[in-house]
């Protein structure tokens, strides 16, 4: 799915091509990614250490927007209890799949390597920044999983059941690990893509990922709105440390620049 997203919606833009065809130059490629890779764990994973009062304001208020939520846990499973069918459980089993973390693992690394041996950076570019928030993302959702120890809905114990430092898989319903891998994946390629009707469809599609675990009993609401916003906000934080990071390096080469005297060729070394 990713692959065939990124390539269809990037055949009508222009390449941004690497000489990367020789194998010294894709294996320089691939440890350049993996230092990348790991410049963005150390980023991701200290920045609560860079946390200004207003950070912190906004941390509490998602975690008091999810509490808030939660009131209205019981009453929202019971409502999609109601509209269990056969239609919606063939929905459900479609649509889940946009989450599953070892289907999106396959779709990045397939993806990064046709952009590695096409040349494609922008490809590659897009399918690294897909692993990597799923990756940050993926690590961030367990470890909270691990340490509430939230019931699931289908023990039927109720939403304010906790069993922190729980390994038993029944008692890891927060956050949704679903959730946070659709909306990290939708980030990613919004981002790439620039396009705001794919960005309205990419959304919907992780909203819709993220109800269907709702539907399927596996998650409380609050878990699905909660992962939504951290995972956003992760890959967001991702998006833009990227950025910064490759923007001398995207600025080399041959630019057009338009002046009031006419146009001048700048190449930047």
């Amino acid at each position: 799915m990713l692959l065939v997203v990124v390539m269809v919606c990037h055949a009508g833009g222009t390449a941004q091509t690497d000489s990367t065809h020789t194998p010294g130059r894709l294996d320089a490629t691939v440890l350049q990614d993996a230092g990348t890779f790991w410049s963005a764990f150390l980023f991701i994973g200290s920045a609560p250490s860079r946390w200004n009062g207003q950070d912190i304001g906004l941390a509490g208020g998602i975690v008091a927007s999810t509490g808030v939520v939660a009131f209205g846990d019981d009453a929202v499973s019971g409502g999609f209890r109601a509209f269990k069918g056969r239609t919606g459980d063939r929905l459900e089993s479609v649509v889940r799949m946009y989450g599953e973390v070892w289907v999106l693992a396959v779709l990045c690394g397939s993806s990064y390597a046709a952009g590695l041996f096409t040349g494609d950076r922008w490809v590659r570019e897009t399918a690294f920044l897909a692993g990597t928030g799923l990756i940050l993302t993926a690590g961030a959702t367990q470890v909270l999983k691990f340490t509430a120890g939230r019931a699931r809905p289908y023990t039927l114990e109720g939403p304010g059941q906790f069993r922190m430092l729980s390994a038993d898989d029944d008692h890891h319903s927060f956050p949704s690990g679903h959730t946070a891998a659709a909306f990290s994946l939708s980030t990613v390629l919004a981002h790439q893509i620039g396009n705001d009707w794919a960005t309205a469809g990419l959304y919907t599609l992780a909203a819709m990922t993220s109800l269907s675990r709702v539907y399927a009993g596996e998650h409380w609401f609050s878990d699905c709105v909660f992962s939504a916003i951290l995972s956003t906000a992760i890959t967001h934080s991702l998006l833009q440390w990227y950025d910064t990071r490759m923007a001398p390096e995207r600025e080399r080469g041959l630019h057009i620049v338009p002046g009031p005297a006419g146009v001048s060729f700048v190449y930047n070394f």
